[in-house]
Parts: structure tokens; sequence; C-alpha cells
């Protein structure tokens, strides 16, 4: 009767041993191509990210390899495709615990793009400026936002 509790107790550990290594790999290209999806239908932007991994504390996931395509015509004319070596999203426990949802950080490794300038001054002038949504950024609950080893471009066309 001692031994079986233990042997209950470890088949229990390899059972839960081989369905997470069975179905974690459907969850995680599952998420991925949700992600492509709703940012697509959303956002004014598709990501698409070649890997997940989730990190258990803080909670969150961080996204491998993606690139962010814009979909506007007019910020196409002037940014190219942003590729990041790794985005990660993390929640504040200590909020969660609180009963408040607040983001704990956000991290940003090695973003990749490219800004094209005009050099003739009259076409710039009667483009319309890109303007960036701050007040809606501003309303995110993010505690903490961090952007390491940007690598931006300006390439002036003539």
């Amino acid at each position: 009767m001692k031994y079986i509790k233990y042997i209950i107790i470890c088949l229990v550990f390899m059972i839960s041993g081989i369905v997470y290594a069975r179905e974690m790999p459907l969850l995680k290209r599952w998420i991925l191509n949700k992600i492509q999806i709703l940012s697509k239908q959303k956002a004014g932007a598709e990501i698409k990210a070649q890997s997940i991994d989730f990190t258990f504390f803080p909670p969150g996931i961080e996204l491998n390899t993606l690139t962010l395509n814009i979909k506007d015509k007019e910020v196409l004319k002037v940014l190219a495709p942003v590729l990041i070596d790794k985005l990660g999203v993390s929640l504040s426990p200590f909020a969660f615990l609180s009963g408040r949802f607040e983001i704990g950080k956000i991290s940003i490794y090695h973003p990749v793009t490219s800004i094209f300038l005009k050099q003739d001054k009259s076409e710039h002038a009667k483009s319309k400026p890109f303007e960036i949504p701050w007040n809606d950024l501003m309303n995110i609950p993010v505690i903490k936002f961090v952007i390491k080893n940007a690598d931006i471009q300006a390439k002036v066309e003539s």
C-alpha cells in the first residue's frame, strides 16, 4: 500500500509530461496563427513570428524572430517592414493579485527598419505627416517599456 501512492504520483507526472510534450507545440502554433490573423484583421499591421515561448514568473510570452508589416500605404512609403529579434510581454503579478490587469513589461530586442525620406521638398511639403496616436498609446496599462539595440536606417531618395 505504501508503494502504490508513489506509483500513482509517478504515473500522474509521466502522463502530464507526455500530454505537455504532445500538446504544447500544437498550442504554440495555434497562438502564432491567431496573433497573425487578429493583427491582420484588427490592427493596421500584420505580425508574423517564427516561434513563441512562455515565461512562468512573471507570467508572459516571448515572440521570437518576428516581422511587422504595416498595411497603410501612406506609412509604407515612409517606413519599411520592421524585423524584431524578440518581443516579450509580461504581466505584473502584484497588480494581478490586487485585482488589476497591468502589463508589467514590454521588451523589444533589436528592432531593425528603414525610414525613407524624400529629398524633393515640394513633394514632402504636400504629403501629410505621419501622426502617432499618443493618446491611445498612453491609455495602455504598461509599467515598463524597453527597446534594446534598435537599428533604424534613414534612406534619402532623390
